[in-house]
């Protein structure tokens, strides 16, 4: 402020502070300062600047509210097999995860500003769908971001449970939908079978081998 006389600056508003508040004739730096605004909402506020009892001047500030949201409105979906999405945290205040499923894994679970989160949720050994909420927010304060993650249960199907070949051999070829692990064996060691492949993950087809069989019997 530059000003040939006395001055003083008053404000209604009982969030701001300024320093000095009143000074004389020369060339004088304030100082303002602002209590914490936990509302969204944008606030503003009149500095007037008197000299004497006449005001001369104003100044208007103005504070941001809070902003902490999600940068995605959908919902997170995770494969039944679990795996790691990333979410992105608008913020201008210090968070934490409020809380969260108990195989939801979110990294960091704290922060004090803008960030990607890294969410990450464990192997779904159940055929049931589960889904749960994500809450963000600060301690003591009522807006919060939330989102939903949804995880999908394990299914398993063959397109057939029973094979039949010649008495010559070949290949016989199983399908399998499924969305799991998966591994193949036979329940006694037999000689005269072979697969293509023992174990996988996910829907795949599976060739059986069966070698010539001698005898006049048929086997299983």
């Amino acid at each position: 402020i530059s000003s040939e006389v006395s001055w003083a600056i008053n404000t209604e508003a009982d969030w701001i502070e300024v320093t000095p508040n009143a000074g004389s004739s020369g060339e004088e730096s304030i100082s303002v300062s602002t209590l914490p605004n936990w509302s969204t909402k944008t606030r503003s506020a009149l500095l007037d600047i008197y000299i004497g009892n006449e005001i001369m001047a104003n100044i208007l500030v103005k504070q941001e509210g809070v902003n902490l949201y999600t940068t995605k409105d959908e919902d997170l979906l995770f494969e039944a097999l679990g795996g790691e999405n990333k979410m992105h945290l608008e913020s201008n205040i210090s968070w934490m995860v409020l809380s969260k499923p108990n195989w939801i894994t979110i990294s960091p679970e704290s922060g004090n500003k803008s960030t990607d989160l890294s969410i990450s949720a464990d192997n779904n050994t159940e055929s049931i769908q589960r889904s749960g909420v994500v809450v963000i927010g600060k301690e003591g304060l009522s807006h919060t971001a939330s989102f939903i993650v949804t995880q999908d249960g394990k299914y398993f199907s063959l397109n057939n449970e029973s094979l039949a070949i010649g008495s010559t051999g070949g290949y016989l070829q199983v399908s399998m939908e499924t969305n799991d692990e998966w591994s193949v064996k036979f329940s006694n060691p037999i000689n005269w079978l072979s697969l293509s492949d023992s174990i996988g993950k996910k829907s795949a087809s599976i060739r059986i081998l069966a070698e010539d069989n001698p005898s006049v019997n048929p086997r299983s």
